[in-house]
């Protein structure tokens, strides 16, 4: 692991479940300006390209978009009070996900915000093409540190994690999340830090398991 010095990297995420309404909007952006967050991860904003600009100048400062419908998906990251370097983005157009290369001290990261489906057998070939894209850019940023969150859709273990719990053929765990932990080498913050305590509900924050 590359050895840096590293202060924090603050991140709010939500699902606003839509954002056309003018003034949910304005509240919203009104309450992410009190935080103290680098970085506003939103699922479910329902932006379209002619939303941009007007959009931006009400929130003061850098957008990225990964636009979906005005009725369905789109995922936006708002920058607060990050004061590092946006090195490059990525994003699903279909406002499923977007990735953002970051520096910050002399520390690389790869953070991203997913927005998952409401069907299980759509985020099987969901996060299968996501882990490719991640693992092509962790090809290109060798020493960059993961961040996944937002709104996966998904959960680690179907019994512990969701209520009413649920149990597929079997087995409590989640082959998705499962395999996606796997392949990138990342763990739920959650659960690693608080075990056995009831979470989610399809939120979560996988960073690597090597990252202290």
């Amino acid at each position: 692991m590359q050895n840096f010095e590293f202060n924090s990297l603050n991140i709010v995420s939500l699902n606003v479940r839509g954002l056309r309404d003018l003034t949910k909007r304005k509240a919203l952006f009104l309450f992410c300006k009190h935080t103290e967050a680098d970085f506003i991860f939103l699922q479910e904003t329902h932006s379209g390209e002619s939303d941009c600009k007007f959009w931006k100048s009400q929130w003061g400062n850098s957008v990225y978009f990964d636009h979906g419908t005005n009725h369905s998906a789109g995922v936006m990251i708002l920058l607060h009070k990050f004061r590092g370097d946006i090195i490059e983005s990525v994003t699903s157009s279909e406002g499923r996900w977007l990735i953002l290369i970051v520096n910050v001290d002399n520390a690389c990261f790869l953070v991203c915000n997913i927005y998952g489906y409401n069907s299980h057998n759509s985020n099987k070939v969901f996060f299968s093409d996501l882990i490719n894209k991640i693992s092509e850019l962790q090809n290109k940023y060798t020493n960059a540190q993961m961040i996944l969150t937002g709104d996966f859709n998904e959960t680690p273990d179907n019994l512990r994690d969701r209520f009413p719990p649920r149990v597929s053929q079997g087995s409590n765990t989640n082959g998705v999340i499962s395999s996606l932990c796997s392949q990138l080498s990342v763990v739920d913050a959650w659960c690693f830090f608080n075990d056995n305590i009831r979470i989610s509900l399809g939120a979560m924050v996988l960073i690597p398991l090597d990252l202290e």
